[in-house]
Parts: C-alpha cells; structure tokens; sequence
C-alpha cells in the first residue's frame, strides 16, 4: 500500500477555500497512486494559532470574544457542504483520506480527526480526548467513541491528534482493536513528533505515519482584528479591539512537506466535480515515509513537519 501525508499550508478561517485546498492535494495523491492520505490537525478550518500570543484566557474580553465568534463561524459540521464536497473527491479518486477539522456542533468547536473511504463514505469522526493547554479554551472535550480501527487494503488504519498520541490508554484501546497502520496528526511540531512516532511503531508493532502542517502568521486573514499586525511578528499583548467586519476571503496556498518550499500555491482551488481523472494533476505528493515496526532493525525516521512559532498541541 502507498501512503502519503499532505503536509501542506492550510487556508486558515475560509472552509471554502481550503476545502479547495483539501481537493487538489487529494487530486495530487490519486495522480501518484496514494492510496491512504493524511492531512494534519485541523487542516479544515485552522489551528487556534491566536491563544499563547494574545492572552486568550482573559475573562469577558471584547477582542477574544469576536476572534472566538469569527473561528466558530469557520468550522464545518460532518453533514455539511464541505465534507460532502469532499467525500464525493475522495469516491471518485478512490483514495482514503485521514483529514483534521474543526468540527461545530451548535456553539461548541471539537477537534475532529475524520476518516473518509471510498466506498462507504464517512467511517470515522474522533473528537480529540482532551484538548491541550490553551487548546481548551476553543474546543470541547471529546469522548472515546470513535476509538476505531478501518479497513484500508490489507492494514487496518488508525487515527489521533497532537497530544492524544501520547496517551496510553487511547494508543492501546486502537491497538487492541487491531491496528497496523497509524496515523497521527499535528499542528506542526517537531519536538512533538520527533519520539512519539518511532515509539508507536515499536510499541504497537506497526507501521506509524506523522503529518503536520506549514503555517505562518502571515496566514491569518486581515479582518481577524484579535492578531495585530504587531502580534503577529513579536508581541503577544498587542489586540485592537475592533471586531472582524466581514467574513474571510480566499487566500493562502499550499506546499509540499517541507518549509524550504512553503512557497508554490496549489494547482487548483476548483470546486471538486466528479469524473475527474486521476491523472489531471501532476503527480506532486509525494507519498511519506514511514516508522517500521521490524523486530530486529530500529524503525526509520519518519518525515516530520514544519512550523512556524508552532504553540505545543
């Protein structure tokens, strides 16, 4: 089987276009023969990169309460236009697909790993166990239900996001359930992969795949008034108190694995119709290598993310 991670440049707050963004990289992935691909943590609509840096913990603050209005508003709910647009991607290029988002539920955010297949659509949806830190002031906490292996060729695949990765009793509850394939997503950490990886593939006897984002400050869109243009640099106590006026514009682009080449933009935001080939798009993911769970030989070091000002996850 040929896998691949789809550490790319989100388009943060615009589930419109980065639901785009989401379609041309599983169009890059069907045209190089993936036939599992993973997107990092909450890809779909963006990591709450706002919290270290502008005090998010302030109690009845104006400004934390637009930017938390402003990435409500952002998030997709699991029967929505945006995952539909991707499921019917993902059966026409036959490609399974792990993908992070921000997933609302009236007027809580939950950080959902969902899982997409072929042929029978949406199998999985994991709300993060508990969110970490100042993760917590954003998302609610999640619960073990979707603590489920799936079939996926030969391997039976499992999922879970940023800091879960290091719970033992979540890895094990997956294990038992027969896992041989793992994927964790992040927000991009290199500090944060760099062991934890290597230790699932040792530990759980399979192989372990890492993915996690390319993000920069510059990323965040204009009218998120709560990340000044001083915030965004240096200062984490600079806000402004105007609330975001209009809601977010396309803008962004994505890029390959590594953060030397976090520069090229996709091939197309095209909204996704079905029929397309699996050879439309130049074959530009290239699949990821991953931790092996061989008795005698240390698994290899798997590619891991780049971030920028990366908060722990």
């Amino acid at each position: 089987m040929r896998i691949a991670a789809a550490q790319a440049r989100p388009v943060w707050l615009d589930p419109t276009a980065g639901t785009a963004t989401v379609v041309d990289w599983l169009t890059r992935a069907a045209a190089a023969d993936v036939d599992l691909v993973a997107f990092p943590e909450t890809f779909l609509s963006g990591y709450p990169v706002w919290l270290a840096r502008t005090g998010g913990a302030r109690f009845d603050n104006p400004d934390q309460k637009a930017a938390y209005a402003y990435y409500l508003d952002a998030a997709v709910t699991l029967d929505g236009p945006h995952l539909a647009t991707i499921r019917a991607a993902v059966a026409d290029l036959g490609v399974f697909c792990y993908l992070g988002i921000t997933e609302r539920v009236r007027g809580t955010v939950y950080c959902t790993l969902v899982a997409i297949d072929p042929t029978r659509g949406l199998v999985g949806a994991h709300r993060k166990l508990v969110p970490t830190h100042e993760e917590r002031l954003v998302w609610g906490m999640g619960d073990g239900n979707g603590l489920r292996t799936h079939p996926v060729g030969e391997f039976r695949a499992s999922g879970l996001s940023c800091w879960e990765n290091w719970m033992p009793q979540a890895r094990h509850a997956l294990y038992a359930d027969g896992a041989t394939l793992h994927v964790s997503t992040w927000p991009g950490s290199v500090r944060n992969t760099r062991d934890i990886t290597r230790f699932i593939a040792m530990e759980g006897r399979l192989y372990a795949l890492a993915v996690g984002a390319v993000l920069d400050y510059a990323d965040l869109p204009a009218d998120f008034h709560c990340v000044t243009p001083c915030s965004r640099s240096a200062n984490p106590a600079a806000t402004t108190a105007a609330p975001p006026s209009r809601p977010p514009t396309a803008r962004g682009s994505s890029s390959p694995s590594s953060a030397r080449n976090d520069s090229s933009s996709p091939t197309s935001t095209r909204p996704w119709s079905p029929g397309s080939a699996r050879t439309s798009t130049p074959p530009a993911t290239t699949p990821a290598p991953t931790s092996s769970p061989s008795p005698s030989t240390e698994p290899a070091a798997p590619r891991r993310p780049s971030w920028t000002n990366n908060p722990a996850g």
